[in-house]
């Protein structure tokens, strides 16, 4: 669907080229399994919360956190039940990161970062959680506000929505972001 000039993906203008969702909740919440069926969903032309996605889009998820043994279990979980033609789009349009470690304001880090995304050249780049690729000090406005301007650097450049996983509420009392 183009709308105004931007190719939206799904649901009403919510996830579109430039857009940029932060998935934001408690550690252990659910926010990665979200973001990974709805990227599953993306990349099978399939529908996630209702909605279908407008086609199939190609998906990256740099991801920091699943340790690569139980990486391959959880996407087995949202896959199991697609019939071939879209287990075919999802080998063509899903690429999963094995657990990285970057710090996206480091100059050597971004050019790793972007060379994987040149690569791919996805519709839609996830990066999850936010405090595993950076050295940031999520109590900080300035220091949050510096990475997910990075983050719209990236995805500016490349011309896709952007999917950022953040963990809040680690520690009982403390604001850990603004986004809180």
């Amino acid at each position: 669907i183009i709308a105004s000039g931007i190719e939206t993906f799904w649901h009403d203008k919510v996830l579109f080229r430039g857009s940029r969702v932060l998935l934001a909740g408690a550690p252990k919440l659910g926010k990665s399994n979200f973001a990974l069926g709805l990227m599953v969903a993306g990349a099978t032309h399939g529908i996630f919360l209702g909605h279908r996605f407008s086609r199939p889009v190609k998906c990256l998820w740099l991801q920091a956190e699943i340790h690569p043994a139980f990486l391959r279990e959880r996407v087995n979980r949202f896959t199991k039940r697609l019939d071939d033609h879209r287990r075919e789009l999802l080998g063509s349009n899903l690429y999963v990161s094995g657990r990285i470690f970057l710090d996206l304001l480091n100059y050597q880090d971004i050019s790793l970062a972007a060379s994987e995304i040149e690569r791919i050249r996805p519709d839609v780049l996830c990066i999850d959680p936010m405090s595993n690729v950076s050295t940031v000090n999520e109590n900080s406005n300035t220091d949050v506000h510096k990475l997910l301007t990075m983050v719209d650097k990236l995805a500016g450049h490349y011309n896709c929505a952007t999917i950022v996983g953040h963990h809040k509420g680690k520690h009982k009392g403390k604001l850990l972001s603004p986004c809180s």
